[in-house]
């Protein structure tokens, strides 16, 4: 399985916090560093933030995730 990340969204038309690459999941597979934008419907997503971990290879970290927050701008 590939690694979980956070992505919180504030503002804009899908504001919320989700996990991707959860096991099940449908959907494109997700890679860190995470994207620096998220385009949507009539603007994006801009990261504003994200983790400082380093990878997390080891069974032993596998309780913790990184993550990226971004704000909503218009186009």
């Amino acid at each position: 399985m590939s690694e979980r990340f956070f992505i919180r969204t504030l503002g804009g038309p899908h504001p919320g916090t989700r996990i991707v690459n959860k096991e099940g999941q449908s959907g494109p597979e997700w890679h860190w560093p995470l994207p620096e934008a998220l385009v949507d419907e009539g603007g994006a997503y801009v990261k504003t933030s994200e983790s400082q971990l380093p990878p997390l290879p080891s069974e032993d970290n596998k309780h913790l995730m990184r993550g990226a927050e971004y704000e909503w701008r218009l186009v």
